[in-house]
């Protein structure tokens, strides 16, 4: 089951993609989550367990499950 704050974080980690083409780091989700780095990491491992999120060990590694990123030129 996902939270209130897991949806948000969800949610901004996909708008942000759509907007730089890249995904943010934790310290980034932490400042538009308004909770601090802890939080997210706790997060992020919740959405990884559910499905919807791949993490590597680097800032930005966070890719979407089942997102396609198209950029247009």
């Amino acid at each position: 089951m996902i939270t209130d704050k897991g949806e948000f974080i969800y949610k901004f980690i996909c708008l942000y993609l759509e907007e730089n083409g890249y995904p943010p780091t934790v310290r980034e989700i932490a400042e538009e989550a308004e909770c601090c780095v802890s939080i997210v990491f706790k997060k992020l491992n919740q959405l990884e367990k559910l499905g919807l999120i791949s993490r590597k060990n680097s800032p930005r590694a966070i890719k979407v499950t089942g997102y396609k990123f198209v950029k247009v030129s």
